[in-house]
């Protein structure tokens, strides 16, 4: 883990190469001590100066040309795409890599916070910066965040910074301590090279309905005091900082889930020396900022309006509710904590999460590759069924593709809506010409494997099944169809639980597949009786866990069975 050392004199200056270059250039090492001779530093500022001449840079790090400390690595990086002069930033400092197995302390929702800010500062058409706002969203992450969740996060259009963890001497806490971390997030003054001014917010901290990018408004000069910087670019400048005040009393006079501030190396040093002291450092950054800024003292605090982060949602009336621009709460586990005043604002919470899942399923459907991904969850539209699939704690981060192979429109249409509905799973329709033909199902099995590249499951509804509206999220399904391990579901729905109308492969089975259309190619003329039971006979042989699944009943869909039988298919093979 990456623990930063703010005050460690000498400066290193890593590993340089040129950037986009097929020239071969040995790299060169540097180090610069601060106290050394003036005729070094001379020597290596002109060549510093040079080598930006070239576009030469640090390896992984930012351009020289900003004075950040070595360890900061900015995705993409501010020479990919140069920073605005303002910047929304939350943080993401841990995230359970074990998801798929299940989460097991609140923190590890943490990511869904990130990816709900990045929906709303980047892509919610009321509350995202807008151009002439001269901002852009950061999160603000350590390497202990896994590459998945930082991916999507890039593919929402965040820019990630990775910053090393701040642990005061003395004070380190013990893992999944709330307060563990929270130092960490005054990496932020330290970018007093790159932003102008900085909007902090905690990640659990949303805005739905109401914009605040109008927030900047509030850094004017009568606000504000002049400081010599320690950015030679920011020879002179105005300092600023701006909370909201808290909600009750004893735990300061404003709230640190929402910063307004212009950063400051100077302030980070006060800062974190100040944090040695066990009087400054309680309860995290809370305390020690509550301590260090203050109304009246020699750092002032501007109160900002207390609406832009409302507190205690399960206190709130219907004023407070209709007031509020911002809501301070952790909708996914506490909904069920809500004052009735405030139940209408989780909801606005999950349909905005629906919107979100639905631009990272849209992206899944088109790009290969992207299937370690983490999505955010589909999230049903009561909190009593979201607390259970919580709860659940299986396959709710599954991704399922559903297929509709030929059928009639109706029953299209509604595998396309059963699939919609939450953004649970994507849709395909292949068409058929021949809707009653008994030799789709090599078809099928083509699509199958070349899904699985991207979905955990693949369902083939039988052509004339015509799915009900979801009673209860496709997930509490999933966590049946897992059960066992099975790489094939059937259905014993019609004809006395002889025959499946439809069935499901997973990816589990994907290798037994691929090998199977690669070892009977002459299977493809086959009807599909012929080549079922040659596909269960290579799923099962060679003993272990049964591949094929049979489920008695369901309450997903309606088929008729009665008639042509062709697309049904023998549950044991």
């Amino acid at each position: 883990m990456n623990v930063i050392n703010p005050q460690s004199p000498p400066r290193l200056f890593g590993i340089i190469k040129p950037a986009k270059s097929t020239r071969k250039a040995k790299a060169l090492l540097f180090v610069c001590f601060v106290s050394a001779l003036s005729t070094a530093v001379t020597l290596f500022r002109t060549l510093e100066q040079d080598l930006m001449k070239h576009n030469w840079h640090e390896v992984g790090r930012s351009s020289l040309k900003y004075d950040l400390p070595p360890s900061f690595v900015f995705e993409p990086s501010l020479d990919e795409r140069p920073p605005k002069s303002r910047a929304v930033i939350t943080t993401l400092f841990t995230a359970n890599p074990f998801y798929r197995d299940g989460f097991r302390r609140d923190s590890d929702w943490f990511f869904t916070g990130a990816y709900f800010q990045a929906y709303t500062f980047l892509h919610n058409n009321i509350t995202r910066i807008q151009p002439h706002d001269d901002a852009e969203f950061v999160v603000m992450v350590t390497d202990m965040v896994s590459k998945d969740f930082k991916t999507a996060l890039l593919d929402l259009g965040t820019r990630v910074l990775t910053v090393p963890v701040i642990e005061i001497e003395g004070r380190k806490k013990n893992d999944g301590d709330k307060y563990q971390y929270l130092y960490t997030k005054l990496n932020m003054f330290r970018l007093e090279p790159v932003y102008d001014a900085i909007l902090f917010l905690d990640v659990d901290l949303s805005f739905l309905h109401k914009p605040v990018m109008n927030i900047f408004n509030y850094i004017t000069p009568a606000r504000s005091y002049p400081y010599n910087s320690t950015t030679p670019s920011r020879t002179r400048r105005l300092l600023y900082f701006g909370s909201t005040p808290e909600w009750k009393r004893g735990y300061g006079a404003f709230n640190s889930g929402l910063q307004l501030l212009t950063p400051s190396e100077q302030r980070f040093q006060e800062l974190f020396r100040l944090a040695q002291d066990p009087n400054y450092a309680r309860y995290g950054d809370q305390g020690l900022l509550n301590q260090y800024f203050h109304p009246s003292g020699a750092q002032p605090v501007h109160l900002l309006p207390q609406i832009l982060n409302t507190h205690h949602l399960t206190e709130r009336n219907s004023t407070d509710i209709e007031s509020a621009v911002g809501f301070h709460s952790k909708f996914w586990s506490e909904c069920r904590l809500l004052s009735d005043a405030s139940k209408p604002v989780w909801k606005m919470w999950q349909q905005h999460s629906v919107k979100l899942r639905g631009l990272q399923m849209r992206k899944l459907e088109k790009t290969r590759g992207y299937d370690n991904v983490t999505l955010m969850p589909a999230i049903p539209d009561t909190c009593e069924e979201w607390q259970s699939v919580a709860a659940s704690r299986s396959g709710h981060f599954l991704k399922m593709a559903i297929v509709s192979f030929g059928g009639a429109v109706e029953s299209i249409e509604s595998h396309r809506r059963y699939a919609s509905t939450y953004e649970q799973a994507s849709h395909f329709h292949v068409s058929n010409k021949n809707n009653n033909s008994a030799n789709v199902l090599w078809a099928q099995l083509r699509k199958a494997a070349e899904l699985m590249d991207r979905y955990e499951w693949v369902w083939f509804p039988h052509a004339q099944a015509t799915f009900k509206p979801a009673q209860r999220a496709l997930h509490f399904e999933l966590a049946e169809f897992r059960k066992g391990h099975a790489h094939i579901v059937t259905f014993g729905d019609c004809m006395n639980a002889s025959l499946s109308a439809g069935f499901l492969v997973s990816r589990g089975g994907a290798k037994k597949l691929d090998g199977f259309l690669a070892e009977f190619p002459m299977l493809e003329s086959s009807e599909d009786a012929e080549v079922w039971q040659r596909l269960v006979a290579e799923f099962t042989k060679n003993g272990g866990h049964a591949s094929v699944k049979n489920m008695t009943r369901t309450l997903i869909y309606d088929v008729d069975c009665s008639g042509n039988k062709a697309g049904l298919l023998p549950v044991r093979g």
